[in-house]
Protein backbone atom coordinates (compact mmCIF):
# COMPACT_ATOMS: atom_id res chain seq x y z
CA UNK A 1 0.00 0.00 0.00
CA UNK A 2 1.50 3.17 -0.88
CA UNK A 3 1.67 6.31 1.10
CA UNK A 4 -1.87 8.07 -1.27
CA UNK A 5 -3.73 5.08 -0.22
CA UNK A 6 -3.17 6.03 3.50
CA UNK A 7 -3.94 9.57 3.73
CA UNK A 8 -7.88 9.07 3.09
CA UNK A 9 -8.06 6.88 6.08
CA UNK A 10 -6.11 9.16 8.10
CA UNK A 11 -8.35 12.01 7.80
CA UNK A 12 -11.38 9.80 8.44
CA UNK A 13 -10.09 9.21 11.96
CA UNK A 14 -8.96 12.97 12.65
CA UNK A 15 -12.44 13.54 11.76
CA UNK A 16 -13.90 11.00 14.15
CA UNK A 17 -11.72 12.23 17.12
CA UNK A 18 -12.54 15.52 16.62
CA UNK A 19 -16.63 14.56 16.75
CA UNK A 20 -15.77 12.72 19.93
CA UNK A 21 -13.63 14.84 21.56
CA UNK A 22 -16.75 17.87 20.68
CA UNK A 23 -19.46 15.64 22.20
CA UNK A 24 -17.72 14.98 24.93
CA UNK A 25 -16.86 18.47 25.81
CA UNK A 26 -20.63 19.41 24.77
CA UNK A 27 -21.84 16.84 27.32
CA UNK A 28 -19.81 18.43 30.03
CA UNK A 29 -20.39 21.68 29.51
CA UNK A 30 -24.31 21.05 29.81
CA UNK A 31 -23.49 19.25 32.87
CA UNK A 32 -21.69 21.46 34.56
CA UNK A 33 -24.47 24.30 33.44
CA UNK A 34 -27.20 21.61 35.04
CA UNK A 35 -25.39 21.38 38.21
CA UNK A 36 -25.02 25.40 38.41
CA UNK A 37 -28.76 25.46 37.61
CA UNK A 38 -29.50 23.18 40.30
CA UNK A 39 -27.41 25.01 43.14
CA UNK A 40 -28.73 28.23 42.16
CA UNK A 41 -32.38 26.82 42.39
CA UNK A 42 -31.09 25.42 46.19
CA UNK A 43 -29.52 28.41 46.84
CA UNK A 44 -33.17 30.03 46.20
CA UNK A 45 -35.45 27.72 47.26
CA UNK A 46 -33.26 26.88 50.74
CA UNK A 47 -34.79 29.34 52.62
CA UNK A 48 -38.78 28.56 51.85
CA UNK A 49 -37.75 24.71 51.74
CA UNK A 50 -35.71 24.07 54.84
CA UNK A 51 -36.36 25.78 58.74
CA UNK A 52 -34.57 25.87 61.92
CA UNK A 53 -37.04 25.43 64.54
CA UNK A 54 -34.80 27.39 67.70
CA UNK A 55 -33.87 26.39 71.24
CA UNK A 56 -37.48 27.11 73.69
CA UNK A 57 -39.44 27.20 70.62
CA UNK A 58 -42.00 25.71 68.43
CA UNK A 59 -43.72 25.44 64.93
CA UNK A 60 -46.99 25.79 63.09
CA UNK A 61 -47.19 24.85 59.27
CA UNK A 62 -49.81 26.52 57.43
CA UNK A 63 -50.64 24.97 54.28
CA UNK A 64 -52.08 26.82 52.05
CA UNK A 65 -53.22 24.24 48.86
CA UNK A 66 -54.74 22.04 51.61
CA UNK A 67 -55.62 22.02 55.27
CA UNK A 68 -54.65 25.93 56.53
CA UNK A 69 -53.07 25.68 59.67
CA UNK A 70 -52.19 22.41 60.79
CA UNK A 71 -53.32 21.90 64.52
CA UNK A 72 -52.59 18.49 65.52
CA UNK A 73 -48.77 18.68 65.14
CA UNK A 74 -46.26 20.81 66.89
CA UNK A 75 -42.54 20.71 64.52
CA UNK A 76 -40.44 20.54 67.41
CA UNK A 77 -36.38 21.89 67.78
CA UNK A 78 -34.26 21.43 65.09
CA UNK A 79 -34.12 21.03 61.14
CA UNK A 80 -37.66 20.74 59.15
CA UNK A 81 -37.96 20.46 54.99
CA UNK A 82 -41.62 21.64 53.98
CA UNK A 83 -42.92 22.69 50.58
CA UNK A 84 -41.96 26.32 49.50
CA UNK A 85 -45.56 26.97 49.35
CA UNK A 86 -46.03 25.78 52.77
CA UNK A 87 -45.08 28.25 55.87
CA UNK A 88 -43.67 27.75 58.95
CA UNK A 89 -44.43 30.00 61.85
CA UNK A 90 -42.65 30.17 65.39
CA UNK A 91 -43.49 30.69 68.80
CA UNK A 92 -41.17 31.12 71.65
CA UNK A 93 -42.41 28.99 74.59
CA UNK A 94 -40.40 29.82 76.84
CA UNK A 95 -41.03 32.26 80.00
CA UNK A 96 -41.75 35.82 78.85
CA UNK A 97 -41.68 39.27 80.60
CA UNK A 98 -44.02 41.88 79.43
CA UNK A 99 -44.69 45.44 81.36
CA UNK A 100 -47.55 47.36 81.05
CA UNK A 101 -48.52 50.19 82.72
CA UNK A 102 -52.42 51.20 82.83
CA UNK A 103 -55.03 53.57 85.01
CA UNK A 104 -58.69 52.57 86.30
CA UNK A 105 -61.43 54.34 88.61
CA UNK A 106 -61.99 53.37 91.64
CA UNK A 107 -64.96 53.33 93.60
CA UNK A 108 -64.56 56.65 94.84
CA UNK A 109 -63.75 58.00 91.40
CA UNK A 110 -59.61 58.65 91.59
CA UNK A 111 -57.76 57.53 89.24
CA UNK A 112 -55.02 55.02 90.25
CA UNK A 113 -52.39 53.91 87.71
CA UNK A 114 -50.98 50.09 88.26
CA UNK A 115 -47.46 49.28 86.55
CA UNK A 116 -47.12 45.69 86.10
CA UNK A 117 -44.75 43.10 84.77
CA UNK A 118 -46.91 39.78 83.94
CA UNK A 119 -44.85 36.57 83.15
CA UNK A 120 -46.30 34.53 80.49
CA UNK A 121 -45.60 31.50 77.83
CA UNK A 122 -47.60 29.67 75.26
CA UNK A 123 -48.49 26.24 75.87
CA UNK A 124 -46.56 23.98 73.55
CA UNK A 125 -49.26 21.28 72.97
CA UNK A 126 -52.36 23.97 72.24
CA UNK A 127 -49.53 26.64 69.92
CA UNK A 128 -51.86 25.70 66.67
CA UNK A 129 -54.79 26.62 68.07
CA UNK A 130 -53.41 29.87 69.49
CA UNK A 131 -52.24 30.64 65.81
CA UNK A 132 -55.53 29.65 64.21
CA UNK A 133 -57.27 31.59 66.46
CA UNK A 134 -54.81 34.06 67.99
CA UNK A 135 -52.55 34.80 66.12
CA UNK A 136 -48.55 35.77 66.34
CA UNK A 137 -49.53 39.12 68.59
CA UNK A 138 -51.35 36.54 70.95
CA UNK A 139 -49.85 38.71 73.80
CA UNK A 140 -51.66 42.07 73.32
CA UNK A 141 -54.85 39.96 72.57
CA UNK A 142 -55.20 37.95 75.70
CA UNK A 143 -52.45 38.29 77.90
CA UNK A 144 -52.45 42.35 78.18
CA UNK A 145 -56.16 42.82 77.83
CA UNK A 146 -57.29 39.94 79.92
CA UNK A 147 -55.57 41.06 82.42
CA UNK A 148 -56.78 44.48 82.43
CA UNK A 149 -60.07 43.78 82.07
CA UNK A 150 -60.17 41.76 85.49
CA UNK A 151 -58.26 44.61 87.25
CA UNK A 152 -60.81 47.21 85.98
CA UNK A 153 -63.53 45.19 87.02
CA UNK A 154 -62.30 44.32 90.59
CA UNK A 155 -60.90 47.52 91.09
CA UNK A 156 -63.18 49.54 90.52
CA UNK A 157 -65.23 48.24 94.04
CA UNK A 158 -62.31 48.81 96.40
CA UNK A 159 -61.11 51.96 97.97
CA UNK A 160 -57.95 54.03 96.93
CA UNK A 161 -56.23 52.86 100.43
CA UNK A 162 -57.08 49.52 100.13
CA UNK A 163 -54.88 49.26 96.74
CA UNK A 164 -52.35 51.15 98.11
CA UNK A 165 -51.73 48.88 101.07
CA UNK A 166 -53.12 45.91 99.33
CA UNK A 167 -55.39 45.24 102.54
CA UNK A 168 -56.99 42.34 103.27
CA UNK A 169 -54.50 40.93 99.91
CA UNK A 170 -57.13 42.29 97.50
CA UNK A 171 -54.74 43.05 94.62
CA UNK A 172 -53.10 39.32 95.69
CA UNK A 173 -56.46 37.95 95.14
CA UNK A 174 -57.19 40.11 92.04
CA UNK A 175 -53.63 39.39 90.58
CA UNK A 176 -54.73 35.32 90.78
CA UNK A 177 -58.12 35.77 89.15
CA UNK A 178 -56.48 37.72 86.55
CA UNK A 179 -54.43 35.27 85.33
CA UNK A 180 -56.55 31.95 85.81
CA UNK A 181 -59.03 33.98 83.30
CA UNK A 182 -56.17 34.36 80.93
CA UNK A 183 -54.84 31.11 81.16
CA UNK A 184 -57.88 29.31 80.33
CA UNK A 185 -56.97 30.82 76.70
CA UNK A 186 -53.61 28.82 75.16
CA UNK A 187 -51.49 30.71 77.23
CA UNK A 188 -50.16 30.00 81.02
CA UNK A 189 -50.14 33.15 83.01
CA UNK A 190 -46.84 32.20 85.67
CA UNK A 191 -47.17 35.47 87.68
CA UNK A 192 -48.55 39.39 87.35
CA UNK A 193 -46.08 41.35 89.58
CA UNK A 194 -47.40 45.01 90.74
CA UNK A 195 -44.38 47.09 90.16
CA UNK A 196 -46.15 50.15 91.41
CA UNK A 197 -48.90 51.97 92.56
CA UNK A 198 -49.35 55.58 91.35
CA UNK A 199 -52.33 57.43 93.26
CA UNK A 200 -52.86 61.29 92.85
CA UNK A 201 -50.50 63.20 94.93
CA UNK A 202 -52.65 64.74 97.42
CA UNK A 203 -54.13 60.89 98.61
CA UNK A 204 -50.97 59.52 98.91
CA UNK A 205 -49.90 61.76 101.05
CA UNK A 206 -52.78 61.48 103.14
CA UNK A 207 -52.56 57.96 103.11
CA UNK A 208 -48.93 57.97 104.10
CA UNK A 209 -49.31 59.80 106.85
CA UNK A 210 -52.42 57.57 107.99
CA UNK A 211 -49.92 54.92 108.28
CA UNK A 212 -47.44 56.85 109.92
CA UNK A 213 -49.85 57.56 112.80
CA UNK A 214 -50.98 54.27 112.68
CA UNK A 215 -47.21 52.69 113.34
CA UNK A 216 -47.15 55.07 116.16
CA UNK A 217 -50.01 54.21 117.81
CA UNK A 218 -48.80 49.92 117.83
CA UNK A 219 -45.74 51.39 118.98
CA UNK A 220 -47.44 53.08 121.75
CA UNK A 221 -49.43 49.45 122.26
CA UNK A 222 -46.49 47.95 122.78
CA UNK A 223 -44.79 50.09 125.03
CA UNK A 224 -47.64 49.58 126.88
CA UNK A 225 -47.77 45.80 126.55
CA UNK A 226 -44.02 46.08 127.28
CA UNK A 227 -44.66 47.89 130.67
CA UNK A 228 -47.70 45.45 131.66
CA UNK A 229 -45.78 42.76 131.61
CA UNK A 230 -42.55 44.14 133.16
CA UNK A 231 -45.01 45.15 136.51
CA UNK A 232 -45.89 41.70 136.14
CA UNK A 233 -42.32 39.97 136.05
CA UNK A 234 -41.45 42.74 139.34
CA UNK A 235 -44.56 41.47 141.27
CA UNK A 236 -43.86 38.13 140.51
CA UNK A 237 -40.32 38.63 141.79
CA UNK A 238 -41.22 40.33 144.70
CA UNK A 239 -43.38 37.57 145.42
CA UNK A 240 -40.79 35.36 145.53
CA UNK A 241 -38.71 37.56 147.41
CA UNK A 242 -41.29 37.88 150.23
CA UNK A 243 -41.84 33.82 149.37
CA UNK A 244 -37.79 33.69 150.54
CA UNK A 245 -37.48 35.48 153.16
CA UNK A 246 -40.78 33.75 155.00
CA UNK A 247 -38.70 29.87 154.40
CA UNK A 248 -35.63 31.51 155.78
CA UNK A 249 -37.39 33.65 159.28
CA UNK A 250 -38.64 30.03 160.01
CA UNK A 251 -35.03 28.76 160.85
CA UNK A 252 -33.01 31.64 161.92
CA UNK A 253 -32.24 32.58 166.00
CA UNK A 254 -30.12 34.54 166.97
CA UNK A 255 -27.47 31.54 168.32
CA UNK A 256 -27.02 31.14 164.33
CA UNK A 257 -26.87 34.50 163.33
CA UNK A 258 -24.27 34.81 166.12
CA UNK A 259 -22.42 31.38 164.76
CA UNK A 260 -22.42 32.90 161.25
CA UNK A 261 -21.18 35.96 162.18
CA UNK A 262 -18.43 34.07 164.00
CA UNK A 263 -17.10 31.76 161.42
CA UNK A 264 -16.90 35.36 159.41
CA UNK A 265 -15.28 36.75 161.31
CA UNK A 266 -13.01 33.87 162.02
CA UNK A 267 -12.30 33.85 158.09
CA UNK A 268 -11.44 37.59 158.32
CA UNK A 269 -8.88 37.50 160.68
CA UNK A 270 -7.10 34.25 159.14
CA UNK A 271 -6.38 36.70 155.98
CA UNK A 272 -2.69 37.45 155.82
CA UNK A 273 -3.58 40.96 155.16
CA UNK A 274 -3.20 43.93 157.57
CA UNK A 275 -6.50 45.04 159.51
CA UNK A 276 -8.00 47.05 162.08
CA UNK A 277 -10.18 45.56 163.97
CA UNK A 278 -12.98 47.64 165.86
CA UNK A 279 -15.17 46.10 168.65
CA UNK A 280 -18.27 47.80 169.21
CA UNK A 281 -20.33 48.55 172.30
CA UNK A 282 -23.46 46.08 171.97
CA UNK A 283 -23.37 43.23 174.07
CA UNK A 284 -23.46 41.15 171.59
CA UNK A 285 -21.80 42.75 168.70
CA UNK A 286 -19.08 41.19 166.66
CA UNK A 287 -15.62 43.21 166.39
CA UNK A 288 -15.66 44.87 162.83
CA UNK A 289 -12.23 43.82 160.53
CA UNK A 290 -10.88 46.47 158.48
CA UNK A 291 -8.24 45.07 155.89
CA UNK A 292 -7.22 45.88 152.68
CA UNK A 293 -4.67 48.25 151.26
CA UNK A 294 -6.08 50.62 153.40
CA UNK A 295 -3.41 49.16 155.99
CA UNK A 296 -0.86 47.39 153.60
CA UNK A 297 1.69 49.04 155.47
CA UNK A 298 0.92 47.49 158.77
CA UNK A 299 4.22 45.85 160.01
CA UNK A 300 3.58 42.32 161.13
CA UNK A 301 5.00 40.54 164.27
CA UNK A 302 5.22 37.86 166.58
CA UNK A 303 2.12 37.31 169.15
CA UNK A 304 1.16 40.46 171.28
CA UNK A 305 3.74 40.30 174.80
CA UNK A 306 3.83 43.33 177.09
CA UNK A 307 0.45 44.79 176.37
CA UNK A 308 1.52 45.03 172.28
CA UNK A 309 -0.23 44.97 169.46
CA UNK A 310 -0.34 41.06 168.33
CA UNK A 311 0.49 40.23 164.67
CA UNK A 312 -1.21 41.86 162.10
CA UNK A 313 -3.05 44.20 164.28
CA UNK A 314 -1.88 48.27 164.04
CA UNK A 315 -3.14 50.69 166.57
CA UNK A 316 -1.88 53.30 164.90
CA UNK A 317 -5.24 55.60 164.03
CA UNK A 318 -7.33 54.10 166.80
CA UNK A 319 -8.05 56.21 169.99
CA UNK A 320 -9.43 56.32 173.74
CA UNK A 321 -12.45 57.52 173.72
CA UNK A 322 -15.31 58.25 176.14
CA UNK A 323 -18.62 56.88 176.13
CA UNK A 324 -21.59 59.02 175.38
CA UNK A 325 -25.29 58.16 175.38
CA UNK A 326 -26.17 55.86 171.91
CA UNK A 327 -29.13 57.97 169.91
CA UNK A 328 -28.80 56.55 166.55
CA UNK A 329 -28.51 53.20 167.21
CA UNK A 330 -24.37 53.80 166.27
CA UNK A 331 -21.62 52.13 168.39
CA UNK A 332 -20.51 54.90 171.37
CA UNK A 333 -17.79 57.62 170.83
CA UNK A 334 -16.43 60.67 171.73
CA UNK A 335 -14.07 63.72 171.52
CA UNK A 336 -11.27 63.05 173.43
CA UNK A 337 -8.12 61.37 172.59
CA UNK A 338 -5.02 61.13 174.52
CA UNK A 339 -2.69 58.70 172.76
CA UNK A 340 -1.75 55.31 171.62
CA UNK A 341 -3.80 52.09 173.25
CA UNK A 342 -1.92 49.08 174.31
CA UNK A 343 -3.36 45.82 173.45
CA UNK A 344 -4.81 45.59 176.87
CA UNK A 345 -6.66 48.73 176.64
CA UNK A 346 -7.68 48.22 173.25
CA UNK A 347 -9.69 44.77 174.66
CA UNK A 348 -11.11 46.76 177.79
CA UNK A 349 -12.83 49.99 176.54
CA UNK A 350 -15.28 50.53 173.36
CA UNK A 351 -13.30 52.01 169.86
CA UNK A 352 -14.18 53.96 166.69
CA UNK A 353 -11.12 54.66 163.93
CA UNK A 354 -11.10 58.08 163.35
CA UNK A 355 -9.99 59.23 159.75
Amino acid sequence: MDVADLAPQNGVETQKKHRLRWAVDSAAKGLLAFLAILLILGAALYPAVVRIVPAGSAGVVYKPLSNGTITDRVFQEGVHIKYPWDKLYIYDIRIQTILHDFTTLTNKGLPVTLKLAIRYHPERELVGLLHKHIGPNYAEVIVVNQIESVLRRRLGQADPEEIYTNKAGILTSVLQEAGEEAGQRYVKITGVLIREVVLPPRVAAAVEDKLVYQQQLDAYEFRIRQQRKEAERLKIEAGGIHDYLFEINKTLNDRLITWQGIQATLELAVSNNAKVVVIGGSQNGLPLILGGDTFSNTPKGPAAVDGRSPPGISFTNVRRTETVPVVTGQPPRAEVADGLLTAAEFLEAPFEVLP
